[in-house]
């Protein structure tokens, strides 16, 4: 057995008010060992990892995450006095959490390899194990001392806003953990579909009100307020049709024969970032072949394929850009189900066991997992972005679940090869290809499945630039569909097909939004009134009932952890969906742009001109409303005027490009 006299201990820092109570308990510990020892202490951010590491001492580096587990001295002890001769990283895992990384111990020179192909990612040290065993390096497990897992680790893996709505790995490892996750569906659908009975009568109530067109002051602006009211009222039934159908989590055991072929789709992403993906598809539990799409046809892409074991598949031009990248993938391979990544989801290793059964199912084209992105504290921008994305991977996709009938959201999906030939490969003249191919396959009568299980960890848009582009995408592929896909929709099982209409409809939000936004200013600028004053108290006992059931209904949804970042980003992009909306009817086409994964840095308000002079124009006609006339009316519209300033200020507050705060490597010298 090698024996270690000097220890470098790297902590990545507790979080929370008594972090620096904890981290002076580990330095008093370190000193009982038998050992020199020194303790670092960094971020989780893999950079900061890197400079900890060249800044250690030992050659022997013990790297801990104490939010994921805790641990003693006597423990540090035996681990590194029972590591074997040959060796270069050993590993300790909870009993019965193999998804949990909470302590690794390498050699110096190798940990620094490791770290040096990590990206940004939310589990650190997960990701590192995952990286070691990709490039071969000899793992060893440590003694198998019960290490506890940490009550804090929850923060770590499931943070405020998602944890409902995403359940880890491993959160199912145990048959009651299965029934209690059921157990909890169950009683949030039941609550759901009573509020929702109680809603469709006050939606009755203020509906039969809101078509009386005798209660209009101007017909125009009354017009305007219908126009965007029934939006919205189509938009809220098309999420109750969905939360009515939410579907029980479950979880089928073992495989089903076939040869599996997973693709990751790269063009112009960072090399750091696309190898942090392919090490952990290669390292997938259940045999399958990894191929690198590389429509950048980048020689150092070759180099990195050839390094993980991974075939790299280039093609003369990139036409159809990411669905004739998967198309010419599919005339070279033949698995029998292929998985799709973008260059930037790292998969659990699980992925395909937790995916695959369920195509026993013989009319299974596809399994859908969610998108998760760890990076969300990064930003505003990164972190409205995956507010946005635990709405839709939330009661939204569990709903459509219920109708067997998910959307094909372009990543973290596994598809049968035999489906997607028979409607000849994906579908290259959409900008969102992944939705239509998905339409194409329902329109034959296939049917896909969604897994509400974190399975694989990937980058959102960090800056505003790159959060725009992909909106836009986005909003124009659903919008074309909507507008010249009808005769698709027809041939959709009706319940579904209203599914995919009101997906689509979402991006009809920015005329609603201009119509809110514009009608408080015409009356305090103008004193053109919408509704007429005798009506006013008529208006609100019909509209109160409607709106609170409407978002009391939608936060139950996500069972309490809606965030306002997500409604003022949504709200903000009132004249991105405008824009795509006029190109879809007029049929003007968009490039197809990848969406950049590395922020550019700096601000980006000449992109929210728009709302910027929605905000003006709010913020000048309040005082001269106010000095008009100061009635009920006037405050009505001025505080209606200044909700918009509020909901506006987040797109705002994104284009300013400010940053989360990187925290600060520090380092105390303990000897014993």
């Amino acid at each position: 057995m090698a024996r270690v006299s000097v220890l470098s201990f790297i902590v990545l820092g507790p979080e929370g008010s008594d972090g620096q109570y904890r981290l002076n308990q580990l330095a008093s510990d370190l000193r009982t060992l038998k050992k020199r020892t020194e303790l670092l202490v960094t971020g989780p951010d893999p950079q900061l990892l890197r400079r900890a590491l060249r800044s250690a001492s030992a050659d022997l580096v013990c790297i801990w995450d104490p939010d994921l587990c805790s641990l003693e001295p006597s423990q540090i002890e035996r681990f590194t006095q029972n590591l074997p001769a040959v060796w270069e990283v050993a590993v300790q895992s909870p009993t019965n959490r193999q998804d949990l990384v909470p302590l690794l111990i390498f050699r110096k020179e190798t940990a620094i390899e490791v770290f040096a192909r990590l990206q940004a990612t939310a589990t650190p040290l997960l990701a590192a194990l995952l990286v070691a065993r990709a490039w071969g390096y000899r793992e060893v497990a440590l003694s198998p001392d019960p290490v506890a897992p940490s009550s804090n680790h929850v923060r770590r893996f499931k943070p405020w806003g998602t944890r409902s709505l995403y359940t880890r790995a491993a959160d199912w490892s145990q048959q009651k953990d299965v029934q209690a996750a059921r157990k909890t569906s169950r009683r949030r659908r039941a609550t759901l579909r009573v509020l929702i009975l109680a809603g469709i009568p006050a939606l009755g109530w203020w509906l039969v009100w809101l078509v009386n067109f005798t209660h209009a002051a101007s017909l125009p602006l009354y017009g305007l307020l219908v126009l965007a009211q029934l939006i919205n009222i189509f938009q809220v039934v098309g999420y109750w049709h969905a939360v009515w159908r939410l579907r029980e989590p479950s979880r089928r055991k073992g495989d089903i024969e076939g040869d599996v072929d997973v693709y990751i789709t790269t063009y112009n992403e960072p090399i750091e970032i696309v190898e942090s993906t392919l090490a952990a598809a290669v390292a997938m539990r259940r045999p399958h072949r990894t191929y690198l799409l590389d429509d950048g046809r980048r020689q150092e892409m070759e180099q990195l394929a050839h390094r993980y074991g991974a075939v790299w598949l280039t093609r003369p031009d990139n036409r159809g850009h990411k669905a004739g990248n998967l198309n010419e993938a599919l005339k070279r391979t033949g698995g029998d189900f292929f998985a799709v990544f973008d260059a930037d989801q790292v998969p659990d290793a699980a992925f395909l066991e937790r995916l695959l059964p369920w195509f026993r199912d013989a009319d299974i084209a596809w399994v859908q997992a969610p998108q998760f992105y760890a990076n969300q504290d990064m930003s505003f921008t990164a972190g409205g972005a995956m507010d946005q994305q635990a709405i839709f991977f939330g009661p939204v996709c569990e709903g459509m679940d219920g109708f067997d009938g998910v959307i094909c959201c372009g990543t973290n999906f596994v598809m049968r090869r035999a489906a997607v030939d028979e409607i000849g490969g994906f579908k290259e003249n959409s900008v969102t290809e992944d939705a239509a191919t998905g339409l194409a396959l329902h329109a034959r009568g296939w049917r896909s499945r969604y897994i509400n299980e974190r399975l694989a960890d990937g980058l959102a848009p960090e800056d505003l630039p790159a959060f725009l582009k992909q909106q836009r995408r986005w909003a124009q592929g659903n919008l074309e569909m909507l507008v010249r896909g009808l005769h698709t929709l027809n041939k959709v099982r009706p319940a579904l097909g209203v599914q995919y209409v009101w997906a689509a409809s979402n991006y009809l939000s920015g005329v609603s939004v201009l119509a809110y936004v514009a009608l408080p200013c015409i009356f305090l600028l103008f004193g053109v009134q919408t509704v007429k004053l005798t009506t006013s108290d008529d208006f609100i006992a019909h509209f109160l009932p409607y709106i609170f059931l409407t978002v009391f209904i939608f936060v139950r949804s996500l069972d309490g952890h809606l965030r306002l970042r997500s409604v003022q980003v949504s709200f903000g992009l009132f004249p991105v969906h405008l824009s795509a909306l006029v190109s879809a009817i007029v049929g003007r086409q968009i490039g197809f742009a990848v969406t950049p994964k590395v922020a550019q840095g700096g601000s980006a308000y000449t992109l929210v001109i728009p709302q910027l002079a929605a905000i003006a124009l709010s913020l000048i006609s309040i005082p001269v409303g106010l000095h008009r006339v100061v009635d009920a009316s006037a405050i009505t519209n001025s505080c209606w005027a200044l909700f918009n300033i509020a909901m506006l200020a987040g797109i705002v507050r994104a284009a300013s490009g400010s940053r989360a705060a990187e925290p600060m490597l520090s380092r105390a010298q303990e000897a014993a």
